[in-house]
């Protein structure tokens, strides 16, 4: 289906957005601040309807190619000149990074994001949305436990603040029934986030692992509400961030390495403790694809090549595979004989 949104743009806007996406890349080390050409906003538009066709489809490689090709796009473009709306295009951003599988990328560009809350002159309603997009944008960039304790503690401001702000504002408002509405999809995206926060830290929510369950719950839910009002925009961005949540949930390291065993499990929960001041949330694609699609920490294989790039996580995968090959011979009192090539990786 994406292939009709792309084959609209002439080759002209596509080289020409491509041209300028190389240079903003170059931008840290050239300084010289690309010049966009006036069907750039148009062409990465596309690019996002690209990925909106295949966000309920199943057909993964495609939506990966799309969201990369958005990614990239929305990335290297100009700062928006409505300020209100640039929250919410940098979330836009990250997600189609998510759905790209480019965890690493997305994270490095969140960082140089200050996630600022909306003045407290703003209603109610703006001070939901914002919280909200805001609690998202921590999510998804994950810098640590930090992140995740902060999600949680903006959901419960949130809850705080109801009570006493939200009677007032619906009185007040001139369109009741929409901003209504509006606040029963914002409130269910919220609990969305704090309870995907809580099994990226934990591996589970309230002691169960139906994770997918239950965050399929608040979307359908926040789905409903802007169907209600008919909220075009917000409707768009909850199906985004469903699609988002489930790759989250799909490269998570508690999903890849579930129900292998007691020591890879307990390996797992030092990885993204606490006391770990680097915490793992989240596999890289190839170890991701390698340990669970490859099937590296089944007992069947006796013999395997691993072959990957510098820095791509091999010595983090034959971690694993030898935590694997301790408990499947434990009986026989088993060890493992790690060899390198250099004294500098041997240490």
């Amino acid at each position: 289906m994406t292939d009709w949104v792309v084959s609209s743009l002439s080759e002209d806007q596509r080289q020409s957005t491509s041209r300028v996406i190389n240079q903003r890349l170059l931008f840290d080390l050239t300084q010289a601040e690309p010049i966009y050409p006036d069907t750039y906003e148009f062409t990465a538009q596309a690019y996002e309807l690209g990925v909106a066709l295949y966000l309920d489809g199943e057909d993964p490689s495609a939506l990966r190619t799309a969201s990369e090709r958005a990614f990239e796009a929305l990335r290297a473009g100009p700062m928006a000149e409505d300020v209100a709306s640039w929250p919410v295009h940098i979330l836009n951003t990250a997600c189609y990074g998510i759905l790209a599988d480019r965890t690493p990328d997305v994270a490095r560009f969140l960082r140089g994001v200050k996630v600022d809350d909306v003045s407290s002159d703003a209603n109610w309603g703006e001070r939901v949305r914002s919280r909200v997009v805001g609690l998202w944008l921590l999510l998804l960039r994950k810098d640590g436990w930090s992140d995740l304790d902060a999600v949680q503690r903006a959901v419960l401001d949130l809850r705080t603040e109801q009570e006493a702000a939200e009677r007032e504002f619906l009185f007040a408002s001139s369109a009741p029934r929409e901003q209504a509405w509006n606040l029963v999809a914002a409130y269910h995206l919220a609990k969305a986030a704090e309870v995907l926060a809580v099994f990226c830290s934990q591996g589970a929510v309230g002691g169960a692992y139906d994770i997918r369950e239950q965050l399929q719950a608040q979307f359908d839910r926040s789905l409903i509400a802007c169907d209600r009002a008919e909220l075009v925009e917000l409707h768009s961005l909850v199906r985004l961030l469903a699609a988002t949540a489930e790759k989250i949930v799909s490269n998570s390291i508690w999903t890849v390495t579930r129900a292998v065993n007691s020591r890879v499990t307990k390996f797992v929960e030092k990885l993204a403790g606490r006391e770990n001041p680097r915490p793992i949330f989240e596999m890289l694609p190839p170890q991701r694809i390698t340990l669970r699609e490859q099937g590296l920490l089944g007992s069947g294989h006796r013999a395997v090549l691993v072959s990957l790039p510098t820095s791509s996580g091999k010595t983090f995968i034959a971690q694993f595979r030898i935590l694997q090959a301790l408990n499947q011979f434990d009986v026989e009192r088993g060890w493992v004989a790690y060899v390198a090539p250099t004294r500098a990786l041997v240490n």
